[in-house]
């Protein structure tokens, strides 16, 4: 039997991705494996691009493929993967998709409205970020480049409102 420290070391791993907080969130012990305590989302200024555009995929290229394939890994996983199922799991319950229905999004209105969410969740006043969206079935996972947790990036994951579901951290 493995300890939660040891699986969810491995989902990192498996993954790549950094942390699952919503994991660690749950096991005192996991967030000092994850080296996360109590650090609250970071703003790094200059690398926070405000909209319009809203949406990143256009400006930033290599950035959104990068971004739509971490999601894409996850969600077109086969359900006898164990890490990577939980991994999906801890992204909010993400549904199981084939990696060519996982899309970026480059609708403006639509990652507007995932940028006023992450107002909603983050700061006090509207920053008014920029974001990479991907989507997947009616859910979302929204990046913003610049909020971190230390030296990882975060992902919130969404349901189709953009109310949030989870936070993983690449």
């Amino acid at each position: 039997m493995t300890t939660t420290n040891q699986r969810l070391a491995r989902l990192a791993a498996v993954a790549g991705v950094a942390a699952v907080v919503a994991a660690a969130t749950s096991h005192r012990s996991a967030a000092s494996l994850l080296s996360l305590g109590a650090m609250r989302p970071a703003l790094v200024a200059d690398s926070l691009r405000k909209g319009p555009p809203w949406c990143l995929a256009g400006s930033q290229p290599a950035k959104a493929r990068f971004i739509l394939e971490k999601v894409q890994q996850f969600a077109d996983t086969a359900d006898d993967d164990s890490a990577l199922v939980e991994v999906r799991a801890a992204a909010g319950n993400m549904f199981r998709a084939s990696a060519a229905s996982v899309q970026t999004v480059t609708h403006e209105a639509t990652c507007r409205k995932a940028s006023q969410a992450l107002d909603q969740w983050y700061w006090a006043t509207a920053q008014g970020a920029a974001v990479h969206l991907v989507k997947v079935g009616t859910r979302y996972a929204v990046h913003a480049p610049g909020v971190n947790r230390g030296k990882f990036e975060e992902m919130v994951h969404t349901d189709s409102t953009f109310k949030k579901l989870a936070t993983t951290l690449f």
